[in-house]
């Protein structure tokens, strides 16, 4: 085992590493604690899942085969439970053929190590599983701040009245919640005609709210819309210095119980920057 260079990270949180054997455990320790990180350890799968159950780890380094609970039962116990069926794990086996390394991602480890580990590797995977694994808690962040932005959106918006004024309400609202430069809510009626019940922003190519779209267009939103939800991008009338504007547009269609009610157009703006 080759030693790894010496870093100053600051560790995000204790790593658990989980093997049998005392003299490996004290090896990967030291390495990572030179890293920068803390350290707990465990000496089977039993106490393992002890220490998880009992406080937050960032990672678990974890050997495959051990007495009492192994590898494997360690990963079912770590996914079936919602506050660590993310939490990373790197599998270690002295079992280096390449149907032990698919079994063992398959049973759920993030990475697979063979021994004999070199400590540098081991360190460098770690740091990878770590910062994977701090995306996607930001990304499940992310969604979660937005996903609450819409809901407070949601509740301000008063739908009694005429549609038009509830259609206005909602794109109002929903569209700065969404970071949208356009937001637009078309209405399909029983002549054919499609009617713009409301518009955040200026997007000229509908016209004004509460009137009826160009016949033209009205007829290609509604032949989509009976096709399901797609994406384009729309040619829009210039801006002032950007005359490349254009919007890329996502549609979701209304749907009724006879086909679709009309269709939320959701814009952003692209090119001219």
């Amino acid at each position: 085992m080759t030693s790894p260079e010496h870093s100053t990270e600051p560790g995000p949180g204790p790593i658990l590493v989980v093997d049998d054997e005392a003299g490996i455990r004290r090896i990967f320790a030291r390495a990572l604690r030179e890293a920068g990180y803390d350290v707990v350890e465990a000496p089977d799968g039993v106490e393992a899942v002890e220490i998880i159950e009992r406080q937050a780890v960032a990672l678990v380094l974890l050997d495959r085969t051990m007495p009492r609970l192994d590898g494997a039962g360690v990963i079912r116990a770590v996914r079936g439970r919602d506050a660590t069926r993310t939490l990373p794990i790197i599998l270690v086996t002295a079992l280096a053929e390449i149907e032990h390394r698919v079994s063992g991602l398959e049973e759920g480890a993030d990475d697979y190590l063979a021994k004999p580990v070199a400590l540098h590797e081991l360190v460098a995977r770690v740091r990878a599983q770590l910062r994977n694994h701090a995306s996607l808690q930001q990304a499940i962040e992310h969604t979660a701040t937005e996903r609450r932005r819409l809901a407070a959106a949601l509740s301000r918006v008063q739908l009694d009245g005429a549609p038009e004024r509830g259609a206005r309400a909602l794109v109002a609202e929903l569209a700065p919640a969404l970071s949208l430069d356009s937001l637009a809510i078309v209405a399909f009626m029983a002549d054919g005609r499609a009617i713009l019940l409301g518009v955040h922003s200026t997007w000229p190519e509908l016209g004004s709210p509460g009137g009826p779209l160009n016949p033209e267009l009205a007829a290609r939103l509604r032949a989509r819309a009976a096709e399901g939800p797609w994406v384009s991008r729309w040619a829009t009338t210039p801006d002032a210095g950007r005359p490349e504007s254009s919007l890329e547009v996502a549609a979701v269609p209304l749907a009724g119980p006879a086909g679709p009610l009309g269709v939320v157009l959701f814009g952003n703006r692209s090119g001219g920057r």
